[in-house]
Order: C-alpha cells, then sequence, then structure tokens
C-alpha cells in the first residue's frame, strides 16, 4: 500500500483561533450545502485551536459569506498546494 501518491493538489483551507468558531463553521456547512471537514491545519498555516477546515477553492466566495452570516471573524481562509 501506498502512502504518497506524490500528486498535490489545491484546497481551500480554513484556520480558526478557537475550537468553537471551527465547530459552529462546521456545524453551518454541511446545512448550507458547502462540501468539507474539519482537519488538522497545514504545518504552514497556523490555527490558534489547532483545528482548520478543508474544503474546494471553488467554495471560496460561499464561505466567506458563510463566516460573515455565522459572525466568526477569527478565521483565515488560505488556498494551500496539499500533498
Amino acid at each position: 500500500m501506498r502512502l504518497f501518491s506524490g500528486k498535490t493538489e489545491t484546497a481551500l483551507v480554513v484556520a480558526f483561533d478557537s475550537t468553537a468558531s471551527a465547530f459552529a463553521f462546521s456545524d453551518a456547512a454541511g446545512p448550507a450545502g458547502i462540501e468539507g471537514r474539519l482537519v488538522p491545519p497545514p504545518r504552514s498555516l497556523s490555527a490558534g485551536c489547532g483545528m482548520a477546515w478543508r474544503g474546494a477553492p471553488a467554495s471560496r466566495e460561499s464561505v466567506e459569506s458563510l463566516l460573515a452570516a455565522e459572525g466568526i471573524d477569527d478565521a483565515r481562509i488560505a488556498l494551500l498546494q496539499l500533498k
């Protein structure tokens, strides 16, 4: 079994400063039709609470709108090349 295929992909990553914000966003994303999941933050992006959310790059506008609608202002959004 190969653990590393060598392929990279672009992902939208949202890093949070608080666990409450991470869970609030994750809980709201599904019903809003935004696919993604909570993950440990990549090394290149720090998250104060040690949690990040990963989704498709095409969902950036929807993610930004949902963050604003939920009043989550402690999040940072980045497009990252991940292996």
